[in-house]
């Protein structure tokens, strides 16, 4: 709305609702910006799910679909283009909403990362508690996949972490194949 610093965010609920209904004449122009995009994207959303639900023919399913996942690039080309008219003939100073007035072209620091070895030393403590948390993440990613006909094997991603730390997987996999360990790594 434009006037977050007239008020103080962090007290009780209460309080900044009714602070903010207080301000609702300092309201600025950007604000009307939000909320048009905000009544849009929800709006469409609205309209699109129901046009998708009612639709019996799969094409009105499929253009209804592709349309809710376009919706933000909507809004974005739809509010940069009425910004540009709003301030096409008003000078730079004169402007009445917020806009980014200059954008930096292309990467400004190209270039290879630095790598600082003791960044590695604080990160390794770490790694046997993040690939735990990753385990985890996996095993219960792959649990609402599960249907009658495919079911997810938990032991999987164990299996793949004792596979990894063998010193032997290569040979392992060449004796399963057939090949000499030499063949399986090309």
């Amino acid at each position: 709305m434009g006037y977050s610093n007239k008020l103080n965010t962090r007290a009780s609920t209460y309080k900044v609702i009714i602070n903010t209904l207080k301000h609702l004449p300092d309201t600025r122009l950007d604000a009307a910006y939000g909320l048009s995009g905000l009544v849009f994207l929800y709006g469409v959303r609205y309209t699109l799910r129901k046009v998708e639900q009612k639709a019996r023919n799969p094409i009105i399913k499929r253009i209804a679909f592709f349309a809710t996942t376009l919706r933000t690039a909507f809004v974005i080309i739809f509010l940069t283009v009425f910004s540009w008219v709003h301030l096409r003939g008003m000078a730079v100073a004169d402007y009445d909403i917020s806009i980014l007035k200059t954008v930096p072209s292309g990467f400004q620091h190209v270039g290879t990362p630095n790598l600082d070895t003791k960044l590695f030393g604080l990160i390794a403590p770490q790694l046997p508690v993040s690939t735990i948390i990753l385990l985890l993440e996996h095993i219960g990613m792959s649990s609402p996949f599960q249907s009658h006909r495919a079911q997810a094997d938990a032991e999987s991603p164990l299996q793949l972490l004792r596979n990894l730390s063998d010193a032997s997987t290569t040979t392992k996999f060449a004796q399963t194949k057939n090949l000499s360990p030499s063949e399986s790594r090309t």
